[in-house]
């Protein structure tokens, strides 16, 4: 039997293999027929050897196999043993398939079409781990919490959400820390001020670049950013909170800078990282004020509408970088 586990949440297809591991073991606890794989590293032969030699006992094996994409050849290599071994029907091994992150699009990406996607999409039993929309995302770490006897307030939890996004594997770490201070404070609810305190806000190179682009009206370059970040697998409800989270600091650096306060008072006030407040302040200065509520008011509206689903959400980002630069 194939198991495809695919998408571009990696936290939550680790979590699923470790779950079929876990129940692997339960039932043949000995683990000697239990065989990770990774191809990369590995090639055909190896996998040959974990499905092909006879086990002394009667268990069922179980092979995990992870990097599956790659050269067209590999991937080749790969189809046809699938289809010569006839692994789907074989009630004797149990193989978990882990796709790259983005897997689903891999092969319009590649210079050819191996036809290994394809297969696995159609022969076996497939799974795929997109990213949490916002409720999805607020749901699980509010139970992420509640199973360490925590809660984290409404706005906390949207600043954390802001500061992080969808990468789970950064989430459950900050997570883990800001638990560790509601607890040991003792009222076991973590506040805005902890996620200020505590979590590096995760903005990348690139939405700077978006931010520039869109300040110098660079209506072409900022729709290749943009398009950049979605073939990656990222949300768009993610971009937009990086965008909207950016042009607030933007707005309040404009503000307390427009009164005459030095970069030292600023930083003391907004508590904002060191490495976006340097950035921010550059940013500041290309624009006016009016401009950046404007702004601001267009990216409310975008949330909006992709929240009530009243316009596709990639399609309000575009409008929403064309709106800008227009």
């Amino acid at each position: 039997m194939l198991i495809f586990l695919y998408g571009p949440d990696t936290y939550r297809i680790k979590e699923k293999t470790e779950e079929i591991i876990a129940e692997y073991k339960k039932k043949y606890s000995s683990g000697l027929n239990l065989t990770k794989i990774d191809m990369s590293e590995k090639d055909i032969s190896d996998l040959r050897a974990a499905t092909e030699v006879v086990s002394m006992f009667f268990e069922k094996k179980l092979v995990v196999l992870n990097n599956i994409f790659g050269t067209i050849s590999k991937e080749k290599e790969l189809l046809d043993y699938f289809k010569d071994k006839k692994i789907v029907d074989d009630k004797g091994v149990v193989m978990v398939i882990k796709g790259d992150a983005g897997a689903d699009k891999q092969d319009k990406k590649s210079k050819g079409n191996s036809g290994l996607r394809d297969f696995l999409t159609k022969n076996a039993k497939c799974q795929t781990f997109a990213y949490f929309n916002l409720l999805q995302l607020k749901k699980w770490i509010n139970g992420c919490l509640e199973s360490e006897g925590v809660k984290i307030n409404e706005k906390a939890l949207l600043e954390l959400i802001d500061f992080v996004g969808n990468d789970l594997w950064q989430m459950k770490q900050e997570l883990l820390k800001l638990g560790a201070l509601a607890l040991n404070r003792g009222n076991n609810v973590i506040e805005e001020k902890d996620v200020e305190n505590l979590v590096k806000p995760k903005i990348n190179a690139d939405i700077f670049l978006m931010v520039d682009s869109l300040a110098r009206k660079e209506r072409i370059a900022t729709m290749k950013l943009l398009q950049k970040h979605l073939k990656k697998g990222e949300e768009e409800l993610y971009i937009l909170n990086m965008f909207v989270y950016q042009f607030r600091n933007i707005i309040q650096v404009k503000e307390l800078s427009d009164r005459g306060e030095s970069e030292k008072e600023i930083a003391e006030k907004l508590k904002i990282h060191p490495y976006v407040l340097k950035k921010t302040i550059n940013q500041a200065k290309l624009f006016s004020l009016a401009e950046l509520k404007k702004i601001y008011r267009i990216m409310l509206r975008a949330d909006l509408y992709i929240k009530t689903g009243r316009i596709k959400a990639d399609t309000a980002l575009e409008l929403l970088v064309m709106d800008i630069t227009k």
